[in-house]
C-alpha cells in the first residue's frame, strides 16, 4: 500500500519542481552574446590607429590598435550602427 504524501514532503516536492523548472528555463531564455571585431581604414585602405569606435545607442567605446583593429566582447544579439571618430593628424 502506498502511503499518502505528508505536508512537509509536498513542500519539498514543490521546491524541487520549482528549482528544476528555473534551471531548465534559464537556458531557454538566455540571450546569445557575441564578439564583434573589425578594422578601421581610410580612403586608401590604410589602417587608422587610435581611432575611437562606438556602438550607436550604447555607451560601449573601443579604441583601435596600431593596425586599426578593434574588438567588442559580450555584445547582445541585434542590429547596431557603428560610429568612428579619429583625429586627422598630418604626417
Amino acid at each position: 500500500m502506498i502511503e499518502p504524501i505528508t505536508y512537509p514532503m509536498r513542500i519539498i516536492y514543490k521546491l524541487l519542481l520549482l528549482i528544476f523548472l528555473s534551471a531548465a528555463s534559464t537556458g531557454i531564455f538566455a540571450q546569445a552574446r557575441y564578439d564583434v571585431s573589425g578594422t578601421v581604414t581610410n580612403e586608401k585602405g590604410e589602417p587608422l590607429k587610435s581611432a575611437t569606435v562606438f556602438i550607436g545607442g550604447s555607451e560601449r567605446v573601443m579604441p583601435t590598435d596600431d593596425n586599426g583593429r578593434f574588438k567588442f566582447t559580450n555584445v547582445a544579439q541585434g542590429t547596431f550602427r557603428f560610429l568612428c571618430r579619429c583625429l586627422d593628424i598630418p604626417h
